[in-house]
């Protein structure tokens, strides 16, 4: 969470980091603030404010600064709440020294504690300040910037970081730290860049050096830079090349980036699906075929299955992990969070599966840890390309695109297809004949038609979306596959929307949360025939019929052709909506299919009731703390 930006160059840094700022303003929106060396004017300015970044870009611009270097950042609260004082950057006693911080440093309290014990003065509630006050008394005790930062770095104990420090002593150089928490160089014609994304300088450069933990890196005014370790040592690097274009991260005639996100996943379908199967069929994956290890692994040892993830993430684990069930293995989906801090226990002969949007989401980063100190072996589906979870073990990239709308969309898509694929070539390898895969790759190759056929009928789900502007609560029903689209569907609409929402099996409601349905209830129903489980759309459909005999609202979602579900119910009290959707013979990928009107119904809700879609109140995008 949280957006840093650094510049360094010989053009006005003022203008760089307030656009840097905006581009990762998706990271966090409580606060913004800006540190400018002008040698001009004040040897250290800083502007910030609480709220967006426009507020502090109006304030920077009616002071017209002209300095060459400074680093910004835009806040999501972790210590200290939403407020000006406690808008990064922070300065050390003196007013001289900046710093700008992504993460959580666990020791801040005492650390304080001793700081103000020898007569440092805090301006903020914040865990960063520590920081700014930490280098001023290294820098008071003879050591320059670089070495104050390394030594702030052992100070600190434990937790996760990025910061950036600027000091007025030394205005042609900008150091920065990352131990847990994404930073990158930017570098370009027109200077050097430090931010925690690298979407915040690609409209200037698209190389960038990735720092890894422990690393910290120093840029200076001459376009000159360097990568050492935390003990001053030369560290390798590479220089990549970013793929993605301007456009990918921009929103070009859209209104918002959540319905730019959703309208792509037709794309996304392709590209997932883009050289990972055989003329014949068969599933290939690049991350098993050039593994040799794990393929003797998966033909020898592999024993049962565990997929990690938060949030979005997790439904589209638990979807994923009940196609695993059908092919015969034994698995489980769990909380990344609740897994670290659990005794549940993974063996070597246990495939792990992460699986994250970002690959940086802290929860699931201290469960990999857990995993691999166990010696199990993972297998990621992740969408940032180099990002720390593609550090453990193999996997395969979402290619998903950049995703800018905090509430996730065509990532759930394309992680719910990824993970399809995974289960596949691991089948082929011992327990399925070619015929079986080469029938889902096909069938699978037509899914994107099928998801354009459902945004076309967008504006119908749009209209059932803007009906629920005053509804007090929803819930979300579903058995099979349809249970994470229920619980999925949920998460969206109390994301964006904010309206109370839960999803469950429909067989639960019964045990307690039909307790909650009146007139005003809506109840949200996924009733898709499962070709493994039939059954199962029956027993869905009667506790429809129990909501409906409550006078209950809902809202159907159900294959095209099938015409028992609008008639549902005692005369004049129908469901009120039926969402179609077209058949796809395999229930996993009616998950995608059936999710997608859920999206739209969500983002149609939030816009009615005022909602910012891309920035809901109290979330960010990249979840980097615990």
């Amino acid at each position: 969470m949280c957006g840093i930006v650094g510049y360094i160059g010989q053009k006005s840094a003022a203008g760089f980091l307030i656009e840097g700022l905006e581009k990762l303003e998706y990271r966090g929106y409580d606060s913004a603030g800006v540190a400018l060396l002008d040698v001009e004017q004040e040897p250290l300015q800083i502007i910030k404010h609480q709220g967006k970044v426009a507020a502090t870009a109006a304030a920077v611009a009616a002071i017209k600064p002209t300095g060459t270097s400074g680093i910004a950042h835009t806040r999501w609260a972790t210590h200290g709440e939403p407020s000006d004082r406690n808008a990064h950057p922070h300065a050390d006693c003196r007013g001289t020294i900046a710093v700008v911080h992504n993460g959580q440093l666990t020791n801040y309290q005492a650390l304080k504690k001793q700081l103000t014990a020898q007569g440092h003065t805090f301006q903020s509630d914040t865990d960063t300040e520590v920081l700014a006050h930490l280098l001023e008394d290294f820098r008071k005790n003879g050591d320059d910037l670089v070495t104050a930062v390394q030594k702030t770095t052992q100070v600190i104990a434990g937790g996760t970081f990025a910061l950036v420090a600027i000091d007025a002593a030394t205005p042609d150089t900008l150091v920065a730290a990352c131990m847990g928490s994404p930073l990158y160089i930017g570098l370009a014609d027109d200077g050097l860049f430090l931010a925690s994304d690298h979407r915040a300088f690609r409209a200037h450069t698209d190389k960038s050096v990735q720092l890894k933990d422990g690393q910290m890196a120093i840029i200076n005014a001459d376009h000159t830079y360097r990568v050492v370790t935390f003990d001053n040592h030369q560290s390798p690097h590479d220089i990549q090349q970013l793929k993605y274009q301007l456009e990918d991260i921009e929103k070009g005639t859209y209104a918002t980036f959540m319905e730019k996100e959703i309208v792509e996943q037709p794309d996304v379908v392709r590209r997932v699906l883009d050289g990972r199967s055989t003329d014949d069929g068969m599933v290939r994956l690049g991350g098993i075929e050039t593994h040799p290890e794990f393929q003797s692994f998966i033909k020898k040892q592999l024993h049962d299955v565990l997929i990690l993830g938060c949030g979005t993430s997790l439904y589209a684990g638990e979807t994923v992990a009940r196609f695993f069930q059908e092919h015969g293995y034994e698995v489980q989906a769990m909380d990344a969070a609740e897994f670290a801090t659990s005794s549940f226990q993974v063996k070597p002969t246990t495939l792990v599966v992460p699986m994250s949007q970002s690959g940086t989401t802290a929860d699931l980063l201290v469960a990999m840890e857990k995993v691999k100190a166990a010696g199990a072996v993972s297998f990621s589906l992740v969408n940032v390309p180099g990002s720390k979870l593609t550090s453990y073990g193999t996997g395969m990239y979402l290619h998903a695109g950049p995703e800018t709308g905090v509430a996730s969309t065509k990532a759930f898509t394309a992680q719910v297809l990824s993970g399809a694929l995974l289960v596949l070539a691991l089948a082929q390898e011992s327990r399925l004949n070619a015929p079986h895969v080469a029938a889902f790759t096909e069938r699978a190759k037509t899914l994107s038609f099928a998801i354009e056929k459902i945004l076309a009928q967008s504006d119908d789900y749009k209209k059932i979306g803007q009906s629920l502007k005053d509804v007090p609560r929803m819930l979300y029903i579903g058995r099979g596959y349809g249970l994470a689209v229920a619980k999925e569907g949920a998460l969206k609409m109390m994301e964006i929307a904010r309206i109370p929402s839960l999803g469950m099996s429909a067989a639960s409601m019964k045990h307690g949360p039909i307790a909650l349905v009146d007139s005003e209830t809506v109840v949200v129903a996924i009733c898709i025939h499962d070709p493994k489980v039939p059954e199962l759309y029956d027993l869905t459909v009667s506790n429809v019929e129990q909501v409906l005999a409550r006078k209950g609202r809902v809202i159907i979602v159900a294959e095209e052709g099938d015409d028992r579900v609008a008639t549902l119910g005692p005369n004049g009290q129908h469901p009120e909506a039926v969402i179609s959707v077209p058949k796809v013979h395999y229930g996993i990928l009616s998950a995608i299919t059936t999710m997608i009107p859920l999206q739209i119904l969500a983002l149609a809700a939030a816009e009615v009731r005022g909602m910012n879609v891309d920035q809901p109140m109290n979330l960010a995008k990249s979840v980097t703390v615990l």
